[in-house]
């Protein structure tokens, strides 16, 4: 694909919906982003569908799940939360924490070589899963990239806003602006007939917005309807639990906010 084809703008709740629930008919096995960049087969969590997604991911949680952060209150936790819990997930030291923190930061600022020196640096890092190497290697950037860079996004939306709620909070200021799937069944969404070889694109921020099922969708109110912040169906955030740990952690007495945050239409990430 080129920058000058287009792509289906995904923004209703329930389209969104559909898109994340069949894995079938719309497939990450393409990329994420708003090209499709890698070829189906890629073992990876976020690269993969069912069957072989279905196969990784418990392994995944698993890992997740046995993860044991020790947080300490310090000077910046909108960035050293998430570096704590890169550390106890990867079973790292603090130093090579914080240079897998400044490579991912590079990262989101798409900074020319980021990307192969985050990779060279996560070689030697353990990983439990047996796995490929290079397919161990991209799970490892997967999981740092989502540690570090998602979750400073969303501490720094919690210093902004302050809630009371924080899943409102999340529903209104998602943390990932959007999410790519390709289609690779003849399908309809939303009235539109979508064709193998396209993009659909998946806006989460007005999907949780949709006054189809968030009436007054600008005010902050409790809510029964789940947001799709932490994504919906076979790939919902595997580390959503460590997330909400780290958010409810800061909640009492948050920092202040971050005076200017990295443009992007993937994440809200704070230039601090």
């Amino acid at each position: 694909m080129s920058w000058q084809e287009t792509f289906w703008a995904v923004t209703g709740y329930p389209e969104a919906q559909e898109v994340l629930a069949t894995p079938e008919v719309f497939s990450s096995a393409y990329g994420t982003g708003l090209l499709a960049d890698t070829v189906p087969g890629f073992n990876s969590l976020n690269l993969s569908d069912p069957p072989l997604h279905g196969q990784l991911r418990p392994l995944v949680e698993r890992w997740i799940s046995a993860t044991r952060p020790r947080y300490r209150r310090e000077a910046n936790p909108i960035r050293e939360l998430p570096r704590q819990t890169l550390m106890a997930l990867l079973e790292i030291e603090d130093p090579q924490a914080r240079k897998l923190q400044q490579l991912a930061i590079e990262v989101a600022r798409h900074r020319p070589r980021a990307n192969d020196q985050l990779l060279q640096a996560l070689h030697s890092v353990h990983c439990p899963i047996p796995l490929e190497a290079t397919d161990q290697l991209y799970l490892k950037r997967l999981l740092t990239l989502a540690s570090l860079e998602s979750t400073s996004a969303a501490l720094a939306t919690l210093a902004r806003y302050r809630p009371q709620d924080i899943e409102e909070m999340l529903r209104l200021h998602p943390p990932i602006q959007r999410f790519a799937r390709q289609v690779v069944k003849t399908t309809s969404l939303g009235g539109q007939t979508l064709e193998p070889h396209q993009r659909v694109v998946i806006f989460f921020a007005a999907a949780n917005r949709d006054q189809r099922v968030f009436p007054n969708p600008d005010q902050w109110q409790t809510r029964l309807t789940p947001h799709l912040s932490f994504g919906y169906g076979p790939h919902h955030c595997p580390g959503r639990g460590l997330a909400l740990r780290q958010l409810r952690l800061l909640q009492p007495d948050p920092p202040p906010a971050p005076s200017w945050y990295h443009p992007s239409n993937f994440s809200l990430t704070p230039l601090t």
